[in-house]
């Protein structure tokens, strides 16, 4: 189940979802931007319960704003480059 969360700096139109995951190596939290008007999802973060970002994913934590930040630049890039696989159901 997905969770919204806020963000800022989020492109018009998207959200933010968090999903808990259980991995052989223990917990994870991972974030995607969805893109409501079409229900596109994109990948930003697959992180370790423990570690700075997924152990407090929210826009009051630092650590995460800037890996937020950092992650939106990167999406936006791979999208203008067309660095990217489109996944159908």
């Amino acid at each position: 189940m997905a969770t919204p969360i806020k963000g800022e700096g989020l492109p018009n139109g998207s959200r933010l979802l968090k999903v808990y995951a259980t991995s052989p190596d223990g917990a994870r939290r991972i974030v995607h931007l969805l893109a409501v008007a079409d229900d596109t999802l994109f990948l930003l973060f697959y992180r370790d319960k423990k570690d700075a970002v997924g152990a407090n994913i929210t826009i009051k934590n630092k650590v995460f704003r800037q890996q937020l930040h950092k992650h939106l630049e990167l999406l936006q890039k791979d999208l203008q480059e067309g660095a990217f696989e489109v996944w159908e159901d």
